[in-house]
């Protein structure tokens, strides 16, 4: 049996622009939903994940292809003033459990890591997204940081990281 994982940074325009054009953004969610049915990618590791107060991009992709998703949040706040967000997710064809989440950097842009176990047919795994700082020198001590929390939270699982590094 094998097991496809992708991993994808979405480039939140929900967060980094001012105004955001649903529809093109729309069409590029449509494509990377295309891109993991040709895969047929079991597990989809991402970050960069907006939220907004239209549309919880997590949310919509889990629901186009059927599969279960876990979430964490980063910067913003959907509910916020700006009304937007965010984060890092996974989203798997077999269920999902015990997500767990770290902070690997903090200052203007959190960086968090999220966690969470996939109950594939042949046995447990342990998956993980990261998101790590531009700043060189945010970004040297962020790898292990993330390795020592997967090492800590796999509970014994095979772990994969997947993320923007």
């Amino acid at each position: 049996m094998s097991l496809t994982i992708l991993s994808a940074n979405l480039l939140n325009p929900l967060f980094n622009t001012i105004r955001v054009d649903h529809r093109a953004w729309l069409t590029r969610l449509e494509a990377l939903a295309g891109l993991v049915e040709s895969q047929a990618a079991d597990v989809v590791l991402c970050q960069e994940v907006g939220r907004s107060r239209e549309l919880r991009v997590d949310e919509w992709l889990a629901g186009r292809l059927g599969l279960t998703a876990v979430y964490e949040r980063a910067n913003g706040r959907a509910q916020g003033r700006w009304g937007r967000e965010e984060g890092v997710a996974i989203l798997s064809r077999y269920p999902l459990s015990s997500p767990v989440s770290t902070l690997l950097g903090g200052g203007l842009w959190r960086r968090p890591a999220l966690g969470a176990v996939v109950a594939a047919p042949w046995g447990e795994l342990a998956v993980y997204t990261a998101h790590l700082s531009l700043r060189p020198w945010r970004n040297r001590r962020q790898p292990g940081r993330l390795r020592d929390w997967v090492a800590a939270t796999a509970g014994g699982r095979p772990a994969i990281i997947g993320g923007d590094f």
